[in-house]
């Protein structure tokens, strides 16, 4: 097959359905797009293949950068290629060697929040720029849901928990089934929990378990082999969980526009998620299982979609941060 080579390549370290970072990678290369900058969306590995050195990079990192290592790799002794690097940010005790080696690659970098514009800064990253948060609108636009899984989700009613991301050390999952077992022993016997998203094989095993010890029939673990399955129990999920949420993330954006409780930590990826969030520690911690009780009662009385406090996305503003202008 043979055609022009993208303007842009944006990289993230796994490419993977229910990965929030993922989902904000695809939303700014749509956006872009519709700004006349084509590009696609690879993961970190491909990089070994691709020779065309005109190609604007746009990398995309989390939690110290590490996913990106095979990038970083492919880079070396590359020079004169353009990067971007847009970091997500990091959770507590991140190894971030791999944000270090990206600093000499990188001509511009951008965090996804503040707090990641500052971590970028504290490593020595000049003149780093912050993504406006109305950049994840674009996330879902060429996803439908998935009509199986859709039409499968009604044999167990709910209320449905769902907590979309990767199922992986850091992201409070344990913490989050045993809050799960309390919740649904006490206050919301017919509960079920799913959480979606990119398993790290060892941890999967771990959670499988604890859900096993617990006696957890309404607890599941799945895996999603597309987009459109996570999109599809996304849209019938009663309560949206993240514990401990990365920089943006269209999920909650999504969950909390059509009026569904999201229960996260309050930061500034998620504050603009106004009256929609629940409020609790990073990583749920103590209160967890009263705060999805809560959920669970606000989600049982919907009212009007809240509104979002949707700063606006200037293009040009967009386009400067990026180096695209």
């Amino acid at each position: 097959m043979t055609g022009p080579r993208p303007a842009l390549l944006h990289v993230v370290g796994q490419v993977g359905a229910g990965d929030p970072v993922t989902a904000t990678a695809r939303s700014l290369q749509h956006r872009l797009a519709r700004l006349g900058h084509r590009g696609s969306l690879h993961s970190a590995d491909a990089l070994r293949s691709v020779t065309a050195s005109d190609a604007r990079l746009l990398l995309h990192s989390a939690d110290g950068g590490g996913a990106l290592g095979a990038a970083v790799d492919a880079l070396d002794g590359r020079s004169g290629r353009p990067v971007t690097l847009v970091h997500h940010g990091s959770a507590p005790g991140s190894d971030r060697r791999v944000l270090r080696r990206l600093r000499r690659l990188a001509g511009r970098a951008v965090g996804a929040t503040p707090a990641a514009r500052e971590e970028l800064r504290g490593l020595g990253y000049p003149h780093v720029g912050v993504l406006p948060a109305a950049v994840v609108d674009a996330a879902f636009e060429d996803v439908v849901p998935d009509p199986a899984t859709a039409a499968d989700l009604p044999r167990h009613p709910g209320p449905r928990f769902l907590a979309i991301g990767p199922i992986a050390p850091g992201h409070g999952l344990e913490g989050l089934v045993t809050a799960f077992a309390e919740v649904v022993t006490v206050a919301a016997p017919s509960t079920v929990l799913s959480l979606c998203g990119p398993a790290d094989p060892a941890y999967r095993r771990r959670i499988d378990r604890l859900v096993a010890a617990r006696g957890l029939l309404a607890c599941e673990v799945v895996e999603p082999a597309s987009e459109a399955e996570v999109l599809a129990r996304l849209d019938q999920a009663s309560v949206v969980i993240s514990l401990a949420p990365s920089g943006l993330d269209p999920y909650l954006w999504r969950a909390a526009a059509r009026g569904c409780p999201v229960v996260a930590p309050l930061d500034p990826g998620t504050a603009h998620l106004g009256a929609a969030l629940v409020e609790v520690p990073w990583h749920g911690g103590r209160g967890l299982a009263a705060a999805l009780a809560a959920a669970v009662e606000r989600a049982a009385q919907p009212g009007p979609p809240p509104d979002l406090r949707r700063p606006n996305a200037d293009d040009a503003d967009l386009l400067a941060a990026l180096g695209l202008t």
